[in-house]
């Protein structure tokens, strides 16, 4: 007993901080979300579409009231069926209203059929609706603990007005339980689902990042950059960076300090890209950057200004004298689409000649076609 109290206690001071853990964990909670609603969805359209084959072959057995409950029930079952498949593909950011939509149909259908369907039986499908809906549906706790107890309370006030006084007495003290143990279950629930989203988002993180930087690594923003030209391949723009020197830095003033600009430089580009722009390491003293939805060379250019102009202020070495500089290359998809590798080639080209140039510049594919 002593365990279990231990484990309750630690898992509720856990879900103190569930907002924080909800905030960086909005993808897994909204992917696993979906996918309890398009199952609950259709299992419940399967049910009700069951229900009303049997207010038809039954017809005499079912009152006015019953085949019309039947007949919505259904229907909007089918549309939370339809949309949680297809809307919901296209608009995930809609996943916790339909969510909670969902969740009060069920109750209210749950509320309808235990109070004035079956005013002579428990309201059994009420009480597994408040223990199943916390266990499915991971949501900060709050706001299931509110929703949970609404309901139960809006259940309780017409079962004690339109249920006789021993059946609303049983229902009124199961829904109490129900309510408790539906919050508990949800407790250990989104403790195991909240845990095991972190562990996979970590090794998520170690797989796709690069150690040093925090900046994708080269397979991870080759893989990006690709999906995000699939969408758009006429449109987006890729920068490449190469450190001016890095060998001589190296050799001159150490590992150390080579890390050090590295770091540095990943910090420039962070702050002067845009927070929808594919950062990433390409390897050594490489870098690369790929604007996507942009045709505006300008954009780009001013970007890599800022950037040569944070390398220089803020990526000090051992030497006042010595500076950090880099060549950029920049190259713009053209109207007819490009594929990765062609979009490459030709910001490599153009890294190329702002090398040949004499470095601590950029050059534009676009402008020497």
């Amino acid at each position: 007993m002593g365990r279990i109290l231990s484990y309750l206690f630690k898992s509720l001071k856990r879900l103190r901080f569930s907002r924080y853990y909800y905030t960086n964990c909005v993808t897994e909670i909204r992917n696993s979300n979906i996918r309890s609603l398009v199952m609950c969805s259709f299992i419940t359209t399967f049910l009700s579409i069951g229900f009303l084959a049997a207010s038809f072959i039954f017809s005499d057995k079912f009152n006015i009231y019953e085949k019309i409950f039947s007949w919505l029930y259904t229907l909007i079952s089918c549309f939370f069926c339809f949309s949680s498949a297809y809307l919901l593909g296209k608009h995930k950011k809609l996943t916790l209203l339909f969510v909670y939509a969902y969740m009060l149909f069920l109750s209210a259908s749950s509320i309808i059929t235990g109070v004035f369907l079956c005013k002579d039986r428990n309201a059994v499908f009420f009480f597994i609706t408040q223990t199943i809906f916390p266990v499915i549906f991971l949501d900060t706790p709050l706001r299931m603990a509110g929703l949970s107890l609404v309901t139960v309370i809006v259940f309780d006030i017409l079962a004690f007005l339109f249920k006789t006084p021993d059946r609303y007495a049983i229902d009124i003290m199961n829904s109490i339980i129900f309510l408790i143990t539906g919050m508990l279950l949800s407790i250990f629930t989104a403790n195991i689902k909240l845990n095991e989203f972190i562990f996979q988002k970590a090794i998520k993180t170690e797989r796709d990042t690069d150690g040093l930087t925090g900046l994708l690594n080269k397979s991870s923003m080759m893989r990006e950059i690709r999906k995000s030209m699939t969408n758009a391949p006429e449109n987006g723009i890729l920068v490449m960076l190469d450190v001016d020197d890095f060998k001589r830095i190296n050799d001159s003033y150490g590992h150390v300090v080579g890390d050090f600009v590295i770091s540095g430089i990943a910090r420039c580009l962070n702050s002067s890209f845009r927070n929808s722009d594919i950062i990433g390491r390409f390897g050594g003293d490489e870098f690369v950057v790929f604007m996507p939805f942009t045709h505006d060379v300008v954009i780009a250019q001013s970007r890599v200004k800022k950037v040569l102009s944070l390398m220089a202020e803020t990526i000090e070495l051992p030497n006042e004298n010595d500076k950090v500089t880099g060549s950029f290359g920049i190259a713009v998809c053209s109207e007819f689409g490009d594929t990765y590798d062609d979009l490459f080639r030709k910001a490599d080209y153009a890294l190329y000649q702002a090398k040949s140039g004499g470095k601590n510049q950029f050059s534009v594919y676009e402008s020497m076609i």
